[in-house]
C-alpha cells in the first residue's frame, strides 16, 4: 500500500467535543489566512491592471466598463472556476481548506490531514497547540526526529484509517473568504517598488520571448535561461530588463489612489494614471 499523508496530524484532545472545539480554533486561523491571501491577490492584480493602462496596454485585458478591482475579481472567479472544472492546481487563487479526520482505534486518538494550498497552513494549525505533526510517507526517508519504531506505528495507524478499519472519516471545511470592500483591498496594495518589479519582469520577458520564440521548446527551459541571462551584463535578457526599467519607472504612478481601483478602465482617472 502506497501511503503519503504529508499534512497528517494528531489531535491533542482525546474527546470528540474538545476535538471539535480545537478544530474550530484552527478553522478560524485558516479563514483569516485565506482572507488575507485573497486580499493580497486582488490588490496585486488590481494594481497590475492600473499599471498596464499606464504602460499603454489598451484595456489591459479587462472587460468593457470594468474597473481594475472588478477585473481582478473577474480573473479570480475565472481561475477558481478552472480549478473546479479541471482539478488543476493554481495555488495563487485556491483559498479552500478542509480537515479530514478519523478516530484511530489502534491509538484511541483522532488523526487528521489538512487539504489546502494556503501557504504555511499546517504550521499555523500546529502552532495553536491543538495538534502535533503526524504525517507518514513511504516514498522517501522519514524525518530525522522520528524513530524507526514511531515511524512504524504511524504507518500502522494511517493504514488503519485510510482503509476504513477505523470507521468513516468526518470533515470540517474552513469558510471561504467573502469579498472585501475596495477600501480594504486598497490597504493591501503592493509598494511602488513591487509594482515596478512586476511590470519590468513582464515587459522584459515578453521582449525576450519575442526575440527567442519557443519553436516547440519547453517554456520552463526558456524561462530558466532568461533568469540566468538577465544577470549577465551585455546579454539580450539583461538589455531587455534595462530597457523595461526605463519605460516602467517613467510610466507608473508613484502612488495609487482608491479611485484608480474603482474607476472604469478607459475613464480619465486611469488614462492619467501614469502622468
Amino acid at each position: 500500500m502506497s501511503t503519503k499523508v504529508y499534512t497528517g496530524f494528531r489531535m491533542t484532545a482525546k474527546h470528540f467535543p474538545e476535538v471539535l472545539s480545537s478544530l474550530g480554533r484552527a478553522s478560524a486561523q485558516l479563514a483569516d489566512l485565506a482572507e488575507r491571501q485573497q486580499n493580497q491577490f486582488l490588490a496585486l492584480r488590481a494594481a497590475s491592471f492600473v499599471d498596464a493602462v499606464a504602460l499603454g496596454k489598451a484595456s489591459a485585458g479587462a472587460g468593457a466598463g470594468q474597473s481594475p478591482l472588478e477585473a481582478a475579481q473577474a480573473e479570480l472567479e475565472a481561475r477558481q472556476a478552472a480549478i473546479r472544472r479541471t482539478n488543476r492546481r493554481d495555488p495563487a487563487v485556491d483559498f479552500e481548506a478542509k480537515f479530514v479526520l478519523w478516530h484511530c482505534r489502534r491509538q484511541d486518538s483522532y488523526l487528521g490531514l489538512l487539504q489546502s494550498e494556503l501557504p504555511g497552513a499546517l504550521n499555523r494549525v500546529l502552532g495553536l497547540g491543538v495538534a502535533r505533526a503526524y504525517g507518514y510517507w513511504n516514498n522517501t526517508d522519514k524525518p530525522d526526529d522520528v524513530s524507526v519504531l514511531q515511524w512504524s506505528k504511524r504507518r500502522l495507524a494511517w493504514d488503519e484509517c485510510l482503509d476504513g478499519r477505523s470507521g468513516p472519516s468526518f470533515t470540517v471545511e474552513v469558510p471561504e473568504p467573502a469579498w472585501l470592500t475596495a477600501a480594504e483591498v486598497f490597504k493591501a496594495l503592493p509598494s511602488y517598488e513591487q509594482r515596478v518589479r512586476v511590470a519590468v519582469d513582464e515587459m522584459a520577458l515578453t521582449a525576450y520571448f519575442e526575440a527567442h520564440p519557443l519553436d516547440g521548446g519547453s517554456a520552463y527551459t526558456a524561462l530558466s535561461a532568461f533568469r540566468q541571462a538577465k544577470a549577465l551584463e551585455g546579454t539580450l535578457a539583461w538589455q531587455s530588463v534595462q530597457d523595461a526599467q526605463r519605460v516602467v519607472t517613467e510610466a507608473l504612478a508613484p502612488e495609487l489612489t482608491l479611485s484608480m481601483l474603482t474607476t472604469a478602465i478607459g475613464q480619465p482617472c486611469l488614462q492619467g494614471a501614469g502622468a
